[in-house]
């Protein structure tokens, strides 16, 4: 590996992809990006071939290089690529997924350009089926911004999303706070990324589609469990912690207003899914009703008087 301190570290967690991960690593190492910048693949203890195919991409490329490591879920592989990292940017990248020639470049660009320390640029999905990229419709007007604006625009989560993936952001946000992915929940994405933006001073957006978020037939209605739809609303939950502990709910709250009746939304619509799943599973209106009630403790000033410790969604 050069000496050269990079300007961006380029994240994959990677974990039964070997049917992707060359094309992501294609795109990646076929970057017209001029500056320095490195791979980090975290083989996540993968039992196919993900760690092979890697390691031909290391041997091939000297700014490639692969992390081993036991299964311990996506935010431990990406803690892991964190720790590793010595870029002045982070990009997260997912190893089915893969990003335009000019990902990088344009990126880097930008952050340079405006002095931002999280760059967010457009997304199209792709459907594993056909491989025909669609636009991303709901989309954030490009330009400059203050973090408080982006960080109310991200706490909806419309058209600001929580993905890591369509984003670069400097290292040190994550150094100079602490900041590491909650292991063993979902959604850890949602939890790091608004904490980010709220400790970042500048953020930019740019126009181009550069990321191919890859979306999988078997995704849509096939591993959703309950236990999800519990990791969703603490979700919801580690936003209200983070805004107690930095004295700033009542600011935003209603951001956190909005924000409850997309998840509410949302979680109605994992529980249809997951009793699509199974029919004989009858409770969904008695589950929804449960969750709705915990997500009003965790959004009004009940929440000063529940035992946070005992929260929690008994679904049948």
């Amino acid at each position: 590996m050069s000496s050269v301190i990079p300007a961006i570290s380029v994240i994959i967690p990677a974990y039964k992809t070997e049917k992707y991960i060359g094309k992501c690593l294609d795109s990646l190492t076929r970057q017209n990006f001029s500056q320095p910048y490195e791979i980090i693949v975290v083989n996540d203890g993968s039992p196919d071939d993900v760690g092979k195919i890697a390691e031909s991409y290391a041997e091939k490329y000297e700014f490639v290089r692969v992390i081993n490591k036991d299964n311990g879920g996506v935010s431990s592989a990406r803690n892991a690529g964190l720790a590793a990292a010595a870029g002045e940017f982070i990009a997260f990248v997912d190893s089915d997924d893969y990003v335009q020639p000019d990902y990088l470049s344009s990126m880097w660009d930008a952050a340079n350009d405006t002095g931002a320390d999280i760059v967010c640029c457009n997304f199209c999905n792709v459907m594993d089926s056909n491989g025909r990229p669609i636009k991303c419709v709901f989309k954030h007007t490009a330009g400059v911004f203050d973090s408080e604006r982006l960080f109310k625009s991200i706490l909806i989560d419309i058209t600001v999303r929580s993905y890591l993936w369509n984003k670069l952001f400097r290292r040190s946000l994550f150094l100079s706070h602490n900041i590491i992915f909650p292991t063993g929940v979902k959604f850890e994405d949602a939890i790091i990324t608004p904490q980010l933006f709220y400790y970042a001073e500048k953020i930019t957006v740019i126009k181009g589609y550069l990321y191919n978020y890859v979306r999988h037939s078997d995704s849509i209605t096939g591993a959703l469990k309950k236990s999800d739809v519990r990791d969703y609303i603490e979700y919801y939950a580690a936003l209200r912690i983070f805004m107690e502990r930095e004295n700033i709910f009542r600011h935003y709250r209603l951001w956190c207003f909005l924000l409850r009746k997309k998840v509410s939304v949302t979680v109605f619509g994992m529980l249809v899914r997951c009793w699509i799943k199974d029919r004989k599973n009858t409770h969904v209106l008695y589950n929804y009703k449960c969750a709705r009630k915990i997500l009003k403790v965790y959004a009004t000033d009940r929440y000063y008087f529940a035992d946070r410790s005992s929260l929690s969604v008994v679904l049948k």
